[in-house]
C-alpha cells in the first residue's frame, strides 16, 4: 500500500464520518458510517494483522498444547508473510511497529494467562 492509498482510504473515511447536505447520521447504516467497527474499506494487511491476533488469542485458549502450537505456527507464517510485504514495499517502520504490536498483543496474553 503506497502513501496515496493511505491518503485515500482516510479522505474517504473522513467523508464518509460527516453528514452531508440534510442528512442525519441517524440515517445511516453502520456499514456506511465509516466509524471503524467494519470490514468496509480496510487494507488487506489489517485484515491480516487481525488474523495474526484472532489465532494467538485462540491459541492461548487452548488447552491442546499441539493445537495451541498449531495456531501460533499459523500466526507466525501470517506474520512473515505481512512483514514481508511491507518490508519489499519499503515500510520497514510500519514492519516494526507491526511486529511490536503483535509482541505486546502477546504479552497481554500472556500476562492474563499468568493471572488466571
Amino acid at each position: 500500500m503506497n502513501i496515496f492509498d493511505l491518503l485515500a482510504e482516510w479522505n474517504i473515511t473522513k467523508w464518509l464520518k460527516e453528514p452531508k447536505n440534510n442528512e442525519t447520521v441517524e440515517g445511516r447504516t453502520e456499514e456506511s458510517a465509516g466509524d471503524g467497527k467494519t470490514n468496509f474499506g480496510k487494507a488487506y494487511e489489517s485484515h491480516l494483522l487481525d488474523d495474526i491476533k484472532l489465532l494467538i488469542s485462540n491459541a492461548y485458549r487452548q488447552t491442546d498444547e499441539e493445537r495451541r502450537n498449531e495456531l501460533l505456527r499459523q500466526a507466525r507464517d501470517i506474520e512473515t508473510q505481512l512483514i514481508m510485504s511491507y518490508e519489499k514495499q519499503g515500510y520497514n517502520l510500519l514492519a516494526v511497529n507491526t511486529q511490536e504490536q503483535i509482541r505486546e498483543h502477546e504479552r497481554k496474553l500472556t500476562s492474563a494467562e499468568g493471572n488466571s
